[in-house]
C-alpha cells in the first residue's frame, strides 16, 4: 500500500491509465465498428448481389438458347404463331437480362475478371448475330414446324456449340466471384472479431484501473463511496458490455447473410440455369430428331444434377423419381442427391423446404411430361405439346416449376437483405457517437471522483 505521500500520485496514475485504457476502448472499437459496417453494406448492396448477377446469367443465357429453339420448332405453323411470338419475345427479354448481369459481374471484377469478361461479352456478342441470323433464316424460308432446313439447323446447332463453352465460363466466373465475397466476408468477420477482442482488452484495463482507485481511496480516505467513480465504473460496464453485444450480433447477421441466404441464393439460381439448359435440351432433341441421342442424354445428365437418383437412361430416371420423392414424403428422408437435395437438407428458413418439395413435386410432373414427349411418334404433335404452356405440358409444368424455385430464390433475397441490414443496424451509433461519448462522460466522471480528493493533499 503506498504511503501517503505517494498517494496522490497513485491516484493520478490509476486515473490516468482508466481515462487511457477508456479511449483505446473506445478508438479501437469505432475503428472496428466502422470497418464491419461498412463491410456488411458493401456485401450487401454491392459484392453479393453483383456475384449473383454472374449466375444469373447463366439461367439467362440458357433460356435464350431454349427459345432460338423453340422458335424454329413453330416455324410458318400458322397454329404455332403465338407460340413463336411469345418465345421470340421472351428471347429479346432474356438478351436485356444478360446484357445488365454482365455490366453488374464488370463492377466486381478484378483487372484479370475484367479481361475474362470482356471476352465472354464479345462471344455472347457473336452468339447473338448467329442467334438472329438462324431465326431470320428460318422465317424468309418459311419452314414448317419442327423441320428447320439443314442450313439452319447446322447454324442453330453451331450457336448452341458455342453456348455451351459460354455457359462453362459464365460459371467459372461466378465461382471466381464467389471468392471475392467470401473475401470480403473473411475480412468484416474478422474486423467483428477484433473490435471484440479490443473492448474486452481495453474496458477491462479500464475498468480494474477504476476499482483499483475506488479500493484505494477507500482504505486510505476511509470513504466508502465515491459516487462519480461509481458512475463510471457502471457506464463503463454498460457500455463495453454494449459494444461486445453489438459486434457480436453484427458478426451473427453477417453469417446469417453470407452463410445461408448467400449461399442457397446461389444454389437455386445454379439450379434454375441447369433447369433452363435441360429444357433447352427437350427442343434440341425435337430438332435433331434422327440424332436426338446426345441431347437426350444431355437431358438426363441435367435431370440429375438437379436431383440424382440413380437411373442410368432417360425411361428410367421417370419412375426412380416418383419412388425417391414418395419414399422422401413417406419418411422426411432424402434418398437422393444433387442441387435440390442439398438444397433441402441446408434449409434454414420458414418455408424453404416446403416450397422445395412443392418445386420437386412440379419436377416430378415435368419429367412424366418428358417421356410423354419422347413417345409422341408424331412430330408436329410433339412440338405442339413441347410448347403449350398449360399444365400436363413440358413447358406448362416446367415454368411451375421454375416459379417454385423462383419462390425460395425471392425468400432468401429477403432473409439475405435483412440480415445484412440487421448487421448494419447493430453498429449503429458505434462508429462515433456511442464510444466517444461515453469517453468523455468516463473522462469527466474521473475527473469529478479524484478531484476533491486531491485537493485533500494540498
Amino acid at each position: 500500500m503506498p504511503d501517503r505521500d505517494d498517494l496522490p500520485a497513485w491516484i493520478r496514475l490509476l486515473a490516468l491509465v482508466a481515462v487511457l485504457a477508456a479511449l483505446a476502448a473506445a478508438v479501437t472499437g469505432a475503428t472496428r465498428a466502422s470497418t464491419v459496417r461498412a463491410g456488411i453494406e458493401q456485401l450487401g448492396h454491392h459484392t453479393a448481389p453483383q456475384t449473383a448477377a454472374t449466375e444469373d446469367l447463366s439461367f439467362a443465357l440458357a433460356d435464350m438458347d431454349a427459345r432460338v429453339a423453340d422458335t424454329l420448332l413453330a416455324g410458318s405453323d400458322p397454329e404455332l404463331a403465338q407460340a413463336k411470338t411469345d418465345a421470340q419475345k421472351m428471347y429479346g427479354w432474356r438478351r436485356n437480362q444478360a446484357d445488365s448481369d454482365l455490366l453488374q459481374a464488370m463492377s466486381v471484377a478484378t483487372d484479370d475478371e475484367q479481361y475474362a469478361i470482356r471476352d465472354l461479352l464479345d462471344r455472347i456478342t457473336k452468339y447473338e448475330a448467329l442467334a438472329s441470323n438462324v431465326m431470320q433464316l428460318n422465317d424468309i424460308e418459311h419452314n414448317p414446324a419442327g423441320r428447320p432446313s439443314g442450313a439452319v439447323l447446322d447454324r442453330y446447332n453451331q450457336a448452341s456449340g458455342m453456348l455451351t463453352g459460354i455457359l462453362t465460363d459464365a460459371h467459372g466466373l461466378t465461382t471466381a466471384n464467389v471468392g471475392v465475397v467470401d473475401r470480403a466476408y473473411d475480412r468484416t468477420e474478422s474486423a467483428a472479431t477484433w473490435m471484440r477482442v479490443w473492448l474486452i482488452v481495453f474496458g477491462g484495463l479500464a475498468l480494474a484501473a477504476l476499482i483499483a482507485l475506488q479500493i484505494l481511496l477507500v482504505v486510505r480516505t476511509r470513504r466508502l463511496v465515491n459516487p462519480a467513480l461509481v458512475v463510471a465504473t457502471l457506464l463503463l460496464v454498460a457500455v463495453t458490455g454494449t459494444g461486445f453485444a453489438a459486434a457480436t450480433s453484427a458478426a451473427h447477421q453477417l453469417t446469417l447473410a453470407q452463410r445461408q441466404a448467400f449461399t442457397s441464393m446461389l444454389d437455386v439460381q445454379r439450379a434454375r440455369a441447369v433447369g433452363y439448359d435441360a429444357n433447352a435440351d427437350e427442343s434440341r432433341y425435337l430438332l435433331n430428331l434422327d440424332r436426338g441421342g446426345p441431347y437426350e442424354q444431355a437431358f438426363l445428365t441435367k435431370s440429375q444434377q438437379l436431383a440424382d437418383v440413380g437411373a442410368r437412361s432417360g425411361p428410367a430416371y421417370s419412375p426412380a423419381l416418383n419412388t425417391a420423392l414418395d419414399a422422401h414424403r413417406r419418411t422426411g428422408a432424402i434418398g437422393f442427391t444433387g442441387l435440390l437435395a442439398d438444397r433441402l437438407r441446408g434449409a434454414a428458413f420458414p418455408d424453404e423446404a416446403f416450397t422445395l418439395n412443392l418445386a420437386l413435386n412440379t419436377f416430378r410432373s415435368y419429367q412424366r411430361d418428358d417421356q410423354v414427349l419422347r413417345h409422341t411418334t408424331d412430330l408436329r404433335d410433339a412440338v405442339a405439346f413441347k410448347t403449350d404452356t398449360d399444365s400436363l405440358h413440358p413447358d406448362g409444368d416446367f415454368q411451375d416449376f421454375d416459379s417454385k424455385l423462383s419462390l425460395v430464390l425471392l425468400n432468401e433475397r429477403l432473409h439475405f437483405e435483412r440480415a445484412t441490414a440487421a448487421g448494419a443496424d447493430a453498429l449503429a451509433g458505434w462508429t462515433f457517437a456511442l464510444p466517444y461519448g461515453a469517453l468523455a462522460a468516463v473522462a469527466v466522471l474521473v475527473l469529478l471522483g479524484i478531484r476533491p480528493r486531491l485537493a485533500e493533499f494540498r
